[in-house]
């Protein structure tokens, strides 16, 4: 919580009370909202959504009311979908167009590929990534996997995952990984 909320008294609680304060049809509201403005973009709907609680939270804007309240997630979502267009247009330009993207056969032909032969020190990383993600039971799920050299097939069979669970916890993964590397923690 900011310094700025803590002296005007506001609390985590009192912010997460903000939220139980929507109704249902708020709620649905949101989610569908969060749905179309994913079309098109780098980010899901669960992120995008996700994303706005999260600045909610973490706001030094006055809690006034249940309108104001999903308001501000409204504008929230729009400003995570219009940073991620402009980080891709940023990209675009620095590193120029990707030419041509893998075909979804060669893709997962990719994920299929059996890896080579693990080593003391790809056993001793993810023991590493493990411990550092346990605040994430799935990723921690996909990591024994991933240490068992099972394919993306037999990840899901196993875990009774369908395709879109597996790809959102796997980039959850990615994304966790490159902050843990961008922080200096791995």
């Amino acid at each position: 919580m900011t310094r700025h909320a803590e002296q005007a008294g506001l609390t985590q609680p009192d912010r997460v009370g903000a939220l139980e304060t929507l109704n249902d049809d708020e709620m649905k509201k949101l989610a569908a909202f969060a749905r179309i403005r994913s079309a098109g973009s780098t980010i899901d709907a669960d992120d995008l959504l996700q994303g706005a609680y999260l600045r909610w939270l973490q706001s030094d804007v006055a809690i006034e009311g249940p309108q104001q309240t999903f308001n501000f997630l409204v504008g929230a979502i729009n400003s995570q979908r219009s940073n991620a267009f402009r980080r891709e247009k940023t990209v675009k330009s620095k590193l120029g167009e990707r030419k041509s993207a893998l075909d979804p056969a060669k893709e997962e032909a990719l994920y299929e590929s059996a890896a080579q032969r693990p080593s003391q020190d790809d056993s001793m990383f993810l023991q590493q990534l493990f411990d550092l993600l346990a605040d994430d039971p799935d990723i921690q799920l996909l990591l024994m996997c991933l240490g068992q050299q099972a394919t993306k097939t037999e990840t899901m069979e196993e875990l009774g995952w369908d395709a879109k669970k597996y790809e959102a916890v796997r980039k959850r993964k990615v994304r966790r990984i490159a902050k843990l590397t961008s922080d200096g923690v791995i």
